[in-house]
């Protein structure tokens, strides 16, 4: 992991990596470094045992007016929703929306909730574009009813207040 942040350090004041399922180790980390400006967890709460306290803790540890980014995974996907409605499949795979190693499934909904049960604001939700065309246009044809099926994930900015 450190490689990897070695290489994406270009205009980044700070960056490191813990354990968040470790609370110890979070707390350790949070309390050396923090307070913090942003936060980025970018597709890691669906990978943990207490998502919740994780954000809750986390936010503790946010400047005032500092951000909180998160990218979650939505389980509304038609590529999730579809073979559990048509085929009665639930089908773990290598990678993507059901990969083997996620134990928490969220939609637009429960990840908004994720961050504002930590007293986040929720100021911006974006979802992935829809680069489909028949996608684009079953979304288009039935005003954007669609659209959550065709979301992958979403990209949520809360932020901390007072």
């Amino acid at each position: 992991m450190d490689a990897v942040i070695e290489e994406h350090r270009n205009g980044i004041d700070f960056a490191s990596s813990v354990n968040l399922d470790d609370a110890e180790a979070v707390d350790a980390f949070l309390a050396e470094n923090g307070p913090f400006d942003v936060i980025l967890t970018l597709d890691v709460f669906h990978h943990l045992v207490d998502p919740w306290r994780r954000v809750r803790q986390l936010a503790g540890h946010l400047a005032p007016g500092g951000a909180h980014v998160a990218s979650i995974p939505n389980a509304r996907h038609l590529s999730v929703v579809k073979p559990l409605l048509f085929g009665n499949r639930w089908t773990y795979s290598g990678c993507g929306l059901l990969d083997r190693t996620h134990l928490r499934f969220f939609v637009r909904d429960s990840a908004v909730a994720l961050l504002k049960q930590a007293e986040l604001t929720v100021d911006r939700v974006k979802g992935t574009e829809i680069t489909n065309r028949r996608h684009k246009l079953l979304n288009l044809l039935s005003l954007g009813r669609f659209t959550t099926f065709f979301t992958l994930q979403y990209l949520i900015r809360g932020r901390r207040y007072g």
